[in-house]
């Protein structure tokens, strides 16, 4: 029986040491992912002071701490969400995305095909289970560092999207082997539905809870944002049993916000109420559900660490892991000029900003979900689950580093000129 007492001590510390490290390392300019990751590794596989086994309780609370590290993050990313940036981005972000995580997701299949010799559907799984950025870590990064809000706003519209792909494509792929009468045309029209069905989900959930905000504000004004947490999960919960992708329902149902604010004379305001009074619901969200995010993505950090895997560790595991952590770096290069209309017309913020751009390759939550399906489905692939966590412990590592070197040069610069 677990103490109760221990548990609230735990969950306080944790909580107040991710708010040390935060402090600590954004006065650093690093963003402080690495070291929660490290604190799960050292409390988890390391020292044994939590149980990992697939009978503790760490791997039965799994899909909900998965759950509401998505709700409450891609919420806030849908809320703050730029409307009128994401409208002149839209075209070149989808362009620059699919490019990028298609490639990425190609290049990572055909490598693990030779490291690992695996049939090449567990290597098209392999691949585009880490072939693009974290949505849940992206927030930390951007936080820290000062970039143009087009590109911002991309970085968001891309991180998004790649972590539903990065869940749709090897879930549907895992389908095809359980199921092995299942058409690649069946399968595309299935990855099709998810999606537009998602985006529908979300919008209908954030239109019917912002009529109903606005018509019964005299009663909901001090309760908005628990009641909108409460609409959250309930929509969540809709789309995960209707088997849709909960990352772009989440995202929509937040972006539904922030866009009924920004048309002022649209339909949804004439329909809802006014965006005055939406724009301070907004507000008055927005400040509390950045409190929770720090919260979660605290937690969050510390999980992928405790659930990080050493069993089949090696120094060749770690080798291909690096090799891996190198392809995503290189074709994340090859791509950054896709962005630079984006970018500042100074060449050194231009090339600060190419570079932040080029090292926002920290894998996280989807990964990490993928990684434990097939064991969990009796698939047996040797050796995946440890090489996706090493994945993520050194793109994570990568990330951290090549940003803080990245941004601290433009920074000693302005501060010489002074």
């Amino acid at each position: 029986m677990i103490s109760v007492g221990l548990v609230f001590v735990a969950v306080a510390g944790i909580a107040f040491l991710g708010f040390l490290i935060n402090a600590l390392f954004d006065r650093m300019r690093i963003a402080g992912i690495l070291p929660l990751m490290l604190i799960g590794i050292a409390i988890g596989p390391i020292l044994g002071l939590i149980n990992t086994s697939p009978s503790g309780i760490i791997q039965q609370l799994t899909p909900f701490i998965t759950a509401i590290t998505i709700a409450f993050i891609l919420f806030e990313v849908g809320i703050s969400t730029n409307v009128k940036n994401l409208k002149k981005i839209a075209i070149r972000g989808t362009v620059f995305t699919f490019l990028t995580q298609i490639s990425t997701a190609l290049a990572l299949s055909v490598a693990a095909h030779l490291l690992f010799q695996w049939a090449l559907i567990y290597c098209f799984i392999f691949g585009f289970s880490i072939s693009g950025p974290s949505a849940v870590i992206l927030p930390s990064i951007l936080k820290m560092v000062k970039l143009p809000s087009e590109l911002r706003t991309t970085l968001s519209y891309e991180s998004v999207l790649t972590e539903t792909l990065k869940l749709i494509v090897p879930l549907l792929l895992i389908e095809t082997i359980l199921i092995s009468n299942v058409s690649y045309s069946i399968a595309s029209f299935i990855f099709f539905t998810d999606i537009v069905g998602a985006a529908i989900l979300g919008t209908i959930s954030a239109l019917i809870w912002l009529y109903l905000l606005n018509r019964f504000r005299g009663w909901s004004r001090n309760y908005r944002w628990v009641l909108s947490v409460t609409m959250l999960l309930a929509t969540y919960g809709i789309s995960e049993l209707l088997g849709l992708s909960t990352a772009i329902t989440i995202f929509v149902f937040g972006l539904m916000f922030a866009v009924a604010v920004a048309h002022k004379d649209g339909i949804i305001n004439r329909t809802i109420g006014s965006p005055v009074t939406l724009k301070a619901d907004l507000a008055y969200i927005k400040n509390y559900q950045r409190e929770i995010v720090f919260f979660t993505s605290t937690f969050f950090f510390v999980y992928i660490g405790i659930r990080f895997s050493l069993s089949e560790l090696s120094w060749l595991a770690i080798s291909y892991a690096i090799l891996i952590t190198a392809v995503i770096l290189i074709i994340r290069a090859a791509s950054v000029p896709i962005l630079r209309s984006y970018m500042s017309k100074d060449p050194g913020r231009r090339r600060m900003e190419g570079g932040i751009v080029n090292f926002d390759i920290g894998r996280g939550l989807a990964s990490a979900v993928v990684a434990i399906i097939p064991i969990s489905l009796g698939i047996n692939i040797p050796g995946f689950l440890d090489q996706i966590f090493l994945v993520i412990l050194f793109t994570n590592l990568v990330s951290s580093l090549g940003i803080f070197l990245t941004y601290r040069k433009p920074k000693e610069k302005d501060e010489a000129a002074k």
